[in-house]
C-alpha cells in the first residue's frame, strides 16, 4: 500500500473513532489493572512498608504478596479476586533491589528475581537471609513481564529497613 492509501486509511479511522476507541479501551483496561504489592510478619495485618531489627545470629521472617487486580478500598487479603487471570503469556515476577542473595537477570538491571508466579497473586516467604544479612533498606517490587521478559507493568515498591 502507498503512502497515500495509508494517510487515507489512517484519516477514516481518525474521523470514524476506531482509532480512538481502541486507545480508550487499551488505557481503561492498564487503569483498571493492577498489581498490589504487601507485607506481613508471621500473621499481622498487611502492611505498605516494613521496618525490622537485624539479628544476624537469628532468621527472621516475613511474607511478601502480590496480587492481580487486587480490589481497591478494601482490606488486603493475599488471594486473587474470584475468576482473575493474568494476561495470556505473562508472568509476575517478585524482585529484590539491590540484588542481595537473589537471582541476577540481564533483563532487571540492579534487581535480583526471588519468585515468580503465572496465576494471578504470588506469595513468598522470606527471611534476612534474601539481602545477605545487610543493614539498610531493600526494596522489593513485582512486574508483570510478556513471554519475552519486557516489563508491561510494576507494582507499588515496597521497602523493608533492616535496623540494628
Amino acid at each position: 500500500m502507498s503512502r497515500v492509501g495509508l494517510a487515507a486509511l489512517a484519516a477514516v479511522l481518525l474521523s470514524t473513532g476506531v482509532v480512538s476507541a481502541c486507545a480508550s479501551a487499551d488505557a481503561e483496561r492498564a487503569a483498571a489493572d493492577s498489581i498490589a504489592l504487601r507485607a506481613r510478619i508471621d500473621h499481622s495485618t498487611w502492611q505498605q512498608r516494613l521496618s525490622l531489627k537485624l539479628v544476624k545470629t537469628k532468621l527472621i521472617t516475613f511474607s511478601l504478596c502480590a496480587v492481580w487486580d487486587a480490589p481497591s478500598g478494601s482490606e488486603f487479603k493475599c488471594a486473587a479476586p474470584h475468576g482473575a487471570r493474568l494476561p495470556a503469556g505473562t508472568t509476575m515476577r517478585l524482585e529484590q533491589h539491590p540484588v542481595g542473595q537473589a537471582l541476577e537477570r540481564a533483563d532487571s538491571p540492579g534487581w535480583g528475581m526471588l519468585a515468580a508466579s503465572s496465576t494471578a497473586s504470588l506469595g513468598a516467604v522470606l527471611s534476612n537471609t534474601v539481602t545477605g544479612d545487610v543493614i539498610g533498606t531493600f526494596r522489593y517490587r513485582v512486574t508483570l513481564r510478556d513471554a519475552a521478559g519486557k516489563v508491561l507493568q510494576t507494582s507499588n515498591v515496597f521497602p523493608i529497613h533492616w535496623h540494628r
